[in-house]
């Protein structure tokens, strides 16, 4: 009897080391295996060129690179370009004088894209004070 609970024991240990190995391999290459996933890598984006558009948006030419998203894995998976619509920056603006008693026109200028819009202001009392009022 002694012979035999040994003989099952060993067998026992046997099958579990084999059954080890087995899931042993197989565990690794599972865990490893993944669909890279593209994201933008941090501090990469750049405008590259802006597009007039119309009166309150223009399209910016972006450039930026891309890893897999897996932190363990952080594959380099190129470049791209795109373009976006972006709304005006409004730098600077031109002064196109009275209209009428209160009204005050201004072109605004993008200071990306050029692009402009007018605008006219009422409450101007520039012609009555002779302090005009300006879009900022």
């Amino acid at each position: 009897m002694k012979g035999t609970l040994k003989k099952i024991r060993s067998k026992a240990v046997v099958a579990f080391l084999c059954a080890l190995v087995v899931f042993a391999n197989v565990i690794p290459v599972s865990a490893a295996r993944h669909d890279c996933m593209p994201i933008e890598k941090e501090g990469t984006r750049r405008e590259l060129s802006f597009r007039q558009g119309d009166e309150d948006t223009h399209t910016v030419m972006y450039y930026a690179e891309f890893k897999c998203q897996n932190q363990t894995c952080n594959r380099e998976m190129g470049n791209k370009e795109w373009e976006e619509a972006q709304s005006h920056s409004w730098g600077t603006y031109r002064n196109l004088g009275h209209i009428g008693v209160n009204d005050h026109m201004f072109e605004l200028i993008c200071q990306k894209c050029n692009g402009t819009k007018t605008i006219r202001l009422i409450t101007c009392q520039g012609n009555i004070t002779g302090h005009h009022v300006t879009p900022w």
